[in-house]
């Protein structure tokens, strides 16, 4: 019975309870990678902005270069046909308000062209559209070769001869959309290695959200219900029980 007692003395002074401030630290880091969390998600956006505006500029210098070159162009048939043809001053302005339309309408076109390089072909690089138009080339042919109606057949040349004359433009005639997609796969080289980070940080929260758990809860043993316990056990009598005790042997 004495051994009981020292037990439950020695019990009474033992509790397991986390320290506050441990408590506090690791809460702390619960918050600090939440925020490492959020920042990460905030910097894949800014990066998807910053990169989207990029190819934006890249699309606009597109436009500008080829725009500026069909305006040369106007000036110099323009300049042809004076030696061509008598000066009329009456159709001075109807000239330039027709040049002034088609300079509109080539720079839709060529915004449409230079999606149709970057995001209408197959392939990540200049070289893979570059494929990709060569293998619509031959399939957009094969099927002309077999058009039985002359109007589809029609419409499906000029679709190739447009088809043919983007083959036959230059590496330097296409920088900029070339740009456009080297900027495609830095970002999304970029978002992915932060795409990997961000999961690492879930499964830290998963792992360290299991810590807190098991820190906040405080096992702590109570001395004064041990040590009731303690003084039961120790005035119990076990002759008030004479069968068990005959069947351990004991003296009723």
């Amino acid at each position: 019975m004495q051994s009981i007692q020292l037990c439950a003395l020695a019990l009474s002074f033992c509790a397991c309870v986390t320290p506050q401030g441990m408590k506090d630290v690791s809460q702390k880091h619960t918050t600090n990678m939440a925020s490492l969390k959020t920042g990460v998600e905030k910097f894949r956006k800014a990066l998807a902005t910053y990169y989207a505006a990029q190819e934006s500029r890249q699309r606009d210098a597109f436009i500008s270069q080829m725009t500026a070159r069909d305006f040369d162009q106007i000036v110099k048939t323009q300049l042809d046909s004076l030696d061509t043809k008598p000066a009329l001053p009456d159709r001075a302005a109807p000239d330039f308000i027709d040049a002034g339309v088609r300079l509109a309408d080539q720079r839709g076109f060529w915004g449409r062209h230079f999606d149709f390089w970057v995001d209408e072909l197959k392939g990540d690089s200049l070289e893979a559209k570059r494929s990709a138009l060569t293998e619509r080339i031959g399939a957009l042919t094969s099927e002309m070769q077999s058009a039985h109606d002359p109007r589809q057949t029609a419409l499906l040349k000029a679709a190739l001869g447009a088809l043919q004359r983007s083959a036959h433009e230059s590496d330097d005639d296409l920088t900029y959309p070339s740009v456009a997609l080297d900027l495609r796969r830095q970002q999304k080289n970029l978002d992915g290695q932060l795409e990997v980070l961000s999961k690492q940080i879930e499964a830290m929260q998963a792992f360290h959200g299991i810590i807190d758990q098991y820190l906040a809860i405080d096992a702590t043993i109570d001395g004064g219900k041990i040590a009731e316990a303690a003084k039961a056990g120790a005035s119990f009598d076990p002759t008030l029980f004479k069968d068990a005790m005959n069947l351990v042997g004991g003296k009723p």
